[in-house]
């Protein structure tokens, strides 16, 4: 994810500066929901390595990385002062 998206993020950056006047706690915490959408959109696409089938059997479904949610979920991001 980090791979594919990351050189973008200083043009995405950019625009929310843009869009929020340079405000930097609300440019921050707009850009940390940007990749946290991105991180949990990959989790979501993510189709390999496929599942064995006892795997798939015991969870009903061949999803990898999503069980009970608990990563997609656990997916965040902290804005801080730095001081």
């Amino acid at each position: 994810m980090i791979a594919d998206n990351s050189p973008s993020w200083p043009e995405d950056m950019a625009k929310i500066a843009v869009a929020t006047g340079y405000e930097a706690d609300t440019m921050l915490g707009m850009m940390g929901e940007h990749i946290k959408g991105q991180l949990q959109g990959s989790i979501r696409d993510l189709m390999e390595p496929a599942l064995s089938p006892v795997t798939i059997a015991k969870k009903g479904f061949d999803k990898p990385l999503i069980w009970h949610g608990v990563m997609l979920n656990s997916v965040d991001y902290d804005v801080t002062d730095g001081v």
